[in-house]
């Protein structure tokens, strides 16, 4: 990495990425702890709302003079709602379900995050972006096939909240970038 990368505007500009970065890795490591709590009786949905809790505790205990700084948008509503539906689609699917069907299914947050910023951020879906999309749609369905179940769809209602947890994510994806556009102070 260049020092000229290093400038604060290239910092400043890179914190949406690294917000995604960051996030897409919990998300890989987070659903052994959560069974393991769920094992000892903690339902999903409770240590999803202890873990969100913290969170916000934390940033408003650091940045409680930067909240004040933060300005009304329509999109901050709907990022705590895609947000939401992460959390709760993937925390519920990866307890009670199989969970690499249900990482599968989550992680196809590129293709959908493709389709979201065409609509969301303008942005141009271009030949190689649809192809891509396309080829980690066509790789879930043929790791989902199974003579047993017939059509690659999902197969339980937790391999359905994993699918509904990565599309969550791939619109939080899209938010945050929206975020920064239209609230570039945050």
């Amino acid at each position: 990495m260049s020092a000229a990368w290093l400038t604060a505007r290239n910092l400043k500009s890179g914190w949406p990425t690294l917000a995604i970065m960051i996030g897409a890795s919990v998300w890989g490591v987070i659903w052994f702890p959560l069974r393991t709590l769920a094992s000892f009786g903690l339902t999903g949905t409770a240590a999803g709302a202890a873990t969100s809790a913290a969170a916000c505790l934390f940033v408003l205990l650091l940045r409680r003079r930067s909240i004040s700084t933060v300005r009304w948008h329509w999109v901050l509503p709907l990022l705590g709602l895609a947000a939401g539906v992460t959390n709760i689609g993937f925390v519920w699917g990866a307890i009670h379900g199989e969970v690499m069907r249900v990482l599968l299914l989550f992680y196809l947050t590129p293709a959908w995050t493709a389709i979201f910023a065409h609509f969301i951020l303008h942005e141009r879906l271009t030949w190689s972006g649809a192809a891509l999309a396309g080829l980690s749609l066509a790789g879930a369905v043929l790791m989902l096939w199974s003579p047993r179940l017939g059509v690659p769809l999902p197969g339980s209602a937790a391999e359905w909240a994993g699918l509904a947890g990565g599309m969550g994510f791939a619109m939080s994806n899209v938010l945050v970038v929206k975020t920064s556009r239209v609230l570039p102070r945050i």
